[in-house]
């Protein structure tokens, strides 16, 4: 079906139906982006009315059911005068609620008030306004070219994450952040922010002197050659456990003529000087590093907006944010350092640290604070959000301390640390590529490539000639996987679980993504072929259950961005649901197949199927997941 305004067909059923008038303008605006506040405007309106309660103690009052309905009346929370003679207890409403064309008549339950959709209007209605709008339905976009965003006042977000450091592997924290912080970025967009991902990479500090150090001591031109990002995780590997041993051999007051931690400041003061030997050392490490990443990055569908590391501010920013905390008090020199002066503050768990070390060189405190500030001018940003490890909590108490002292109490509206566990790979590797998701998605794609072979029939629906299905099967599942737990809760990658269709998985939601894709293959869905179609046929239990879940959709995920830290776990439970529904459907269908049905049956359940594939897709996208193509 061509795109339309579906505002119009609102408005006609609206003033058909004789409600015009009853809805406040911010609701009937709100209707655009959620047919569900149709229902919810209707049934507030319809309630104050009959008890003369005001419009918005009215809508108070209504809430998703646990159990019983579509929507719950809290019959006490509309606050009815008991000595009055209007309508002021559940039975009481319920006799009195007038027969309309969206709601059955209620039922009482205790003090609530339930109420059913009517399957044959919400059919009329859901299905035009859900193929209207396909890949808009549940966003809050504007409509448009995307980059007007910005001019229509749309909010800024920046999420950083994944954020690796060069000479270290991209562990299970790095790895974890990568997954949650690409979903989060895609939630925000989904609700019409403009956002900015950014991976700041640790491309600066002392661990780059100590990568130099090992350099000097253990590099192999030809290993480098071989396999250039395993080299230097190697070498790095060996000048850290040689430090560790000097730096042991020290506390038990045994000298040693090697002093590796030396030559590590030596080198970094050097590059903070702009020294060209050890600016150009620094990019070559830089090149084989990103590019590796890059690879990443592109394997599991990340792409950045922003890659500007730790060595990106400029001298200036960094002055301005040393003098300002001077001027602030909380800036002060201690032994040849300077620190930063939590102490004078009184706030408990903070202690004095370091923000400049004896030899002048920067720390990544520093480095943060400034970023925050080049970020600022930059992008004129809302919100920046950093998905980053739950053992940086510290860091970012002080990061967002200073900032509070140096702007105020209103910035801390405009930062957050969204925390992630560690997440791990329960087939432990004697050696990996140095990217611990990496790892990871080669066992998922190996896993899911012996499903295939093991199973063909289980595995028909999908592309067998694709090359790349085993790799986004794989990738899908772990994020599901990932994605089904707390971001604050560990993962132990399960392998197993991953490289399976049946239950809650990444592939059961492509297989049924790519079951509907190919029921619907070749077929249109007009908008008169959809006037003239047998609606009353997803008045049956199972097809109304769908469309009961199809109209909840925009709120999920609405409530999905209103949770702290944007937890997945609503989203998904949701896409299962509706599958496990579909299939009571298909179900359904394929008897009907067997026995004959009118082309009429057949628009209504194609155009069914059609908005459960476009929810499908659109959810799955949030999550960081592309549906598979035939």
């Amino acid at each position: 079906m061509a795109a339309s305004n579906t505002a119009d067909i609102i408005e006609a059923f609206i003033e058909e139906a004789g409600l015009e008038g009853g809805f406040p303008p911010a609701i009937v605006q709100d209707i655009d982006g959620d047919l569900l506040t149709l229902y919810v405007g209707y049934l507030a309106s319809t309630l104050s009315q009959l008890s003369e309660c005001t419009f918005e103690v009215a809508s108070a009052s209504i809430q998703w059911p646990n159990e019983l309905g579509d929507l719950a009346v809290v019959v006490p929370k509309l606050r009815l005068d008991k000595s009055s003679n209007l309508p002021n207890t559940a039975a009481q409403l319920q006799k009195e609620f007038p027969p309309n064309p969206l709601f059955e008549h209620p039922f009482e339950d205790g003090v609530n008030l339930r109420f059913y959709f009517k399957p044959d209007m919400l059919a009329r209605l859901l299905l035009v306004y859900i193929i209207d709008r396909g890949k808009a339905y549940g966003t809050n976009r504007l409509p448009g070219d995307a980059s007007k965003i910005e001019e229509s006042g749309h909010k800024k977000v920046i999420v950083e994450f994944c954020s690796p450091n060069i000479g270290k592997e991209v562990d299970g924290y790095h790895s974890r952040s990568a997954l949650v912080g690409n979903y989060v970025s895609s939630l925000f967009e989904n609700m019409g922010w403009n956002v900015v991902r950014a991976n700041f990479v640790g491309d600066w500090g002392k661990h780059i002197g100590l990568l130099a150090a090992a350099w000097s001591r253990f590099k192999s031109e030809e290993e480098l050659q071989a396999a250039p990002m395993a080299h230097l995780l190697e070498i790095f590997r060996k000048a850290n456990e040689l430090s560790r041993q000097i730096t042991a051999e020290k506390q038990q007051n045994n000298g040693s003529e090697i002093d590796i931690d030396a030559e590590k400041d030596e080198f970094f003061r050097l590059l903070e000087l702009h020294d060209p030997d050890s600016i150009a050392l620094w990019q070559k490490f830089k090149d084989i590093f990103a590019a590796e990443h890059n690879k990443f990055f592109e394997r599991v569908n990340i792409k950045f907006d922003d890659q500007n590391g730790e060595s990106s501010f400029r001298q200036e920013t960094m002055q301005n944010v040393e003098a300002a905390l001077k001027e602030k008090g909380i800036y002060k020199e201690s032994d040849g350092a300077w620190i930063l002066d939590f102490e004078k503050l009184n706030i408990p768990g903070l202690r004095n640290t370091i923000a400049r070390f004896r030899n002048g060189t920067t720390s990544y405190l520093l480095r943060d604070i400034a970023a925050f500030y080049e970020r600022q001018d930059k992008y004129v940003f809302d919100l920046m959000v950093y998905v980053a490890s739950s053992t940086q909590s510290t860091h970012f108490d002080q990061l967002f301390k200073v900032l509070e002292v140096l702007e105020g109490p209103d910035v801390l509206s405009k930062v957050k640390h969204l925390s992630v566990a560690k997440m791990q790979n329960q087939n432990v590797r004697s050696e990996g590529s140095g990217i611990m998701l990496q790892d990871v998605l080669d066992d998922c794609r190996t896993a899911v490539a012996t499903l295939i072979e093991v199973s063909p029939d289980d595995m028909s629906e999908f592309p067998q000639d694709d090359p790349g299905l085993t790799e986004s099967l794989g990738l899908s599942g772990l994020v599901v996987q990932t994605l089904s737990h707390r971001h604050s809760a560990p993962v132990v990658v399960d392998v197993d679980k991953i490289a399976t269709n049946d239950g809650h998985t990444g592939i059961a939601l492509q297989q049924w993504y790519l079951a509907l894709r190919l029921r619907l293959k070749g077929v249109t869905i007009s908008r008169d072929d959809l006037a003239a179609a047998q609606l009353s046929l997803l008045s049956a239990e199972d097809y109304a259950d769908v469309l009961r879940l199809l109209i909840q959709y925009p709120g999920i995920v609405k409530n999905t961005f209103k949770k702290p830290s944007y937890e997945a776990t609503v989203l998904l439970a949701y896409l299962f649901r509706l599958v496990d529904g579909i299939g009571q459907v298909w179900e359904c269908v394929k008897d009907e197949d067997e026995g004959g049905s009118s082309s009429k049956d057949e628009v209504a359940e194609n155009a069914l199927f059609e908005c459960v594939r476009q929810v499908l897709e659109n959810g799955m996208r949030i999550l960081g997941i592309v549906p598979l193509e035939l």
